[in-house]
């Protein structure tokens, strides 16, 4: 009987497929830090959380991946709007509860 992934697990699953493709398929994207990664360990509302870093990828077009203990948008140079990055890091810092 295989295991089923929750939230958490197919996030961070996700997370690596999103490192493995943005390495080695585009080298050439602009990584923006969002937030750092370990405080993600320490959420009360990790799944709210979750469903707000999946609206980084839907908006700007990018991938989430881990770069030096940050949870970082890897994307085209061309496809982020800083306003809207910086709405959606907002609205993210404002629902994350510790």
């Amino acid at each position: 009987m295989q295991h089923e992934l929750d939230k958490v697990e197919s996030f961070l699953l996700k997370i690596e497929q999103n490192e493995d493709a943005v390495f080695s398929q585009h080298p050439d994207y602009v990584l923006y830090p969002v937030v750092p990664f370990f405080q993600l360990v320490h959420l009360h509302n990790i799944e709210q959380v979750i469903e707000k870093l999946s609206q980084f990828e839907t908006t700007l077009g990018g991938y989430l991946i881990r770069v030096d203990g940050y949870m970082t948008l890897a994307c085209p140079e061309s496809g982020v709007l800083e306003d809207d990055l910086r709405r959606l890091t907002i609205q993210l810092l404002e629902i994350m509860r510790f």
